[in-house]
């Protein structure tokens, strides 16, 4: 029997609801969540311009 079942995975990712429920259908949180992204992406941004390899 596989670990992860894929059935079980691809409904998830259809039907978010029932993954997420409340979280994804409030505008404020997926505001958030974008902002959060964007710092994070800003963050990694920097600092590969800082610390070039």
């Amino acid at each position: 029997m596989p670990l992860i079942n894929s059935d079980d995975l691809g409904e998830r990712i259809a039907r978010p609801g029932r993954f997420m429920p409340r979280l994804w259908q409030s505008p404020e949180a997926a505001a958030i969540i974008g902002v959060v992204f964007l710092v994070l992406g800003a963050a990694l941004l920097g600092a590969a311009l800082v610390f070039p390899r």
